[in-house]
C-alpha cells in the first residue's frame, strides 16, 4: 500500500495530498485538513490567492471555505491540460462529507 502512495504522490497531476491519522489526532480536525490542501495548493501555483480564513470559520462554515480556499482559486487559473486531484487518505466518518463536498466542486 505504501508503494502505491509513493507512486500517486510522484504523479504530475497530484494537486494536493493530506493523510490523516489517529497517530496525529490534529491531522483529523478539518481546519488542519483544509489550511494543509490550501498551503499545497499556493505552493503548486505560485499564482494562486487564498484567504487567510480563521479556525472557527473553518470548522463553523465548511462549505464556504472550501469555496474559498479551494473552489474560487482553482477555477481562476488557466484550465490545465490534464485533470488534477488531491489526495485525502484516512479521513474517519467526520471529515468524510467534507471529502464529498471538495469532490463536487472539483
Amino acid at each position: 500500500m505504501i508503494e502505491y502512495w509513493r507512486q500517486l504522490e510522484s504523479e504530475p497531476q497530484l494537486a494536493a495530498v493530506h493523510y490523516c491519522s489517529p497517530l496525529y489526532p490534529e491531522s483529523l480536525e478539518i481546519a488542519t485538513l483544509l489550511r494543509n490542501i490550501a498551503n499545497q495548493l499556493v505552493l503548486r501555483f505560485p499564482n494562486l490567492v487564498v484567504p487567510n480564513l480563521t479556525s472557527v470559520t473553518l470548522i463553523a462554515h465548511q462549505v464556504d471555505a472550501v469555496e474559498h480556499l479551494m473552489v474560487k482559486p482553482l477555477l481562476s487559473l488557466p484550465r490545465p491540460k490534464s485533470p488534477l486531484f488531491i489526495l485525502i487518505d484516512g479521513c474517519d466518518n467526520d471529515i468524510l462529507p467534507l471529502v464529498a463536498l471538495v469532490s463536487t466542486f472539483v
